[in-house]
């Protein structure tokens, strides 16, 4: 027999896992590419480089006390038939992480 915890999920929405690219456009003017990573009922995390990252985080920082640095993202998903879809969103960035040296989750 072993001795194994259970992992218990404490997330109202599951996640899933979707590799799409999106364009951004921060509220600050800043415009680049980026790759999702996941994506759920509530919310999306998509993977940036170094430079992107430092300046959506000046710009978090420089926006009111409390307030999420607010983006605009167009997400394009490829049919089979080779015809893409967009789909627009407008997001507030909550969380802003290091993953390796030019690697950042937003």
């Amino acid at each position: 027999m072993t001795n194994q915890s259970k992992i218990v999920t404490r997330r109202r929405f599951p996640r899933i896992d979707v590799s799409v690219p999106v364009a951004v456009k921060a509220k600050c003017g800043l415009t680049f590419d980026a790759v999702t990573k996941n994506i759920s009922q509530i919310g999306l995390l998509f993977i940036t480089g170094q430079k992107t990252f430092e300046q959506l985080a000046l710009n978090q920082r420089s926006s009111e006390k409390n307030q999420a640095a607010e983006v605009d993202i167009k997400i394009t998903l490829p049919m089979e038939s080779g015809v893409s879809i967009e789909l627009f969103t407008h997001c507030r960035v909550f969380q802003l992480r290091r993953v390796s040296s030019d690697c950042y989750y937003v």
